[in-house]
C-alpha cells in the first residue's frame, strides 16, 4: 500500500483560532499564527526543541533599499520524523531602520527577531503547520467559524476525558480507604486525597470530594483514629 505523503501535513494543517491574529502595520491584510504556538505544535509532532527539531541560521545580511535599511535572514528548520531527518530552508526580512513618510527617522531593534519569526513560520508552513492560513482558508469567515466550533468541541472532549480519569482515580482511592487496615495506611491515603482536592475542586467535582471525605471518616471510625479538622 503506498505511503500517504500528506499524513503529516493533514495532522498539523489546522490552526487553533485562539492563536491567530490579524496582520497589522503591513501593506497587505491577512492572518498570522502565534510563533510560540507553532513551536508547541512542532514539539508535539517531533519532540523537544534541540532534540526532535531546531532552527539554524545559515546567513544574515543588512542591505540598504531606497531610504530603508533591511535585515535579511536565511534559516534551516530541521526535524526528525519517523527516524529520518528533514531540512527546510526559508528567508525572512524586516525593515531595520529608515525614514518614514513623515520624514522622521526610525530604527527597529527587534528587526532580527522579527526576521527570524518570519522565516521560521514560513519554514514550518512548508511542512504543513498552519497550512489552512497559507492556503487562504482563513479569508473565509465560514471556515473560521467552523474551526472555532471544532476547537470548542475538542476542548470539551478533553475536559470530559480528564473528568472520567479523575473519577476513576477517586473510585480507586475510595476502594483503598474502605480496605485499609492500619492507621499508617490511612494517613498515607489521606495525604493522597489532600493532593487531589484542589484538582477535583477546579474540575467542579464537589461530589467526589464529599465521597472521599465520607470514606476517610468511615475508615477512621473503623480503625479508631481521631480525625483532627483544620480550623
Amino acid at each position: 500500500m503506498p505511503a500517504d505523503n500528506l499524513a503529516l501535513w493533514k495532522s498539523v494543517e489546522k490552526t487553533d483560532p485562539a492563536y491567530v491574529k490579524a496582520i497589522t502595520g503591513k501593506a497587505y491584510q491577512g492572518s498570522s499564527p502565534s510563533p510560540h504556538w507553532v513551536k508547541m505544535k512542532l514539539t508535539e509532532a517531533f519532540g523537544p526543541a534541540g532534540i526532535g527539531w531546531g532552527v539554524k541560521v545559515l546567513s544574515e545580511d543588512v542591505r540598504v533599499v531606497g531610504t530603508d535599511t533591511m535585515h535579511y535572514l536565511r534559516i534551516q528548520l530541521w526535524y526528525v520524523h519517523d527516524g529520518k531527518r528533514g531540512e527546510i530552508e526559508a528567508f525572512g526580512g524586516t525593515p531595520l531602520g529608515g525614514v518614514r513618510k513623515s520624514g522622521a527617522a526610525y530604527a527597529d531593534e527587534d528587526a532580527p527577531k522579527k526576521s527570524m519569526t518570519d522565516a521560521f513560520v514560513k519554514a514550518a508552513s512548508d511542512i504543513g503547520f498552519c497550512a489552512d492560513i497559507f492556503l487562504g482558508r482563513w479569508d473565509d469567515s465560514k471556515y473560521v467559524a467552523q474551526r472555532a466550533e471544532e476547537q470548542a468541541a475538542q476542548a470539551s472532549g478533553t475536559a470530559l476525558v480528564a473528568k472520567t480519569n479523575l473519577a476513576e482515580e477517586v473510585k480507586d482511592l475510595v476502594d483503598k480507604l474502605n480496605g485499609c487496615e492500619t492507621p499508617a495506611e490511612l494517613a498515607e491515603l489521606r495525604a493522597t486525597a489532600a493532593t487531589m482536592r484542589l484538582t477535583l475542586k477546579n474540575a467542579g467535582m464537589g461530589d467526589a470530594i464529599g465521597g472521599l471525605g465520607t470514606a476517610i471518616g468511615a475508615a477512621a471510625k473503623r480503625l479508631g483514629v481521631e480525625i483532627v479538622r483544620a480550623a
